[in-house]
């Protein structure tokens, strides 16, 4: 019965980090996206005000 127990909390600590690898780089795909638009904010900036 132990083993049982051990085996599926193991179990759910993988899945656990492997959820939680999946939102870290659905956060930085984010990130990356967000960035992206600011920069090409920034460039529409410029080339409106110069």
């Amino acid at each position: 019965m132990e083993t049982i127990n051990n085996a599926n909390q193991n179990e759910k600590i993988i899945k656990a980090k492997f959820n939680f690898k999946i939102l870290i780089l659905f956060l930085t795909q984010q990130l990356k996206s967000q960035n992206k638009m600011i920069i090409n904010r920034n460039r529409m900036m410029k080339y409106f005000y110069c």
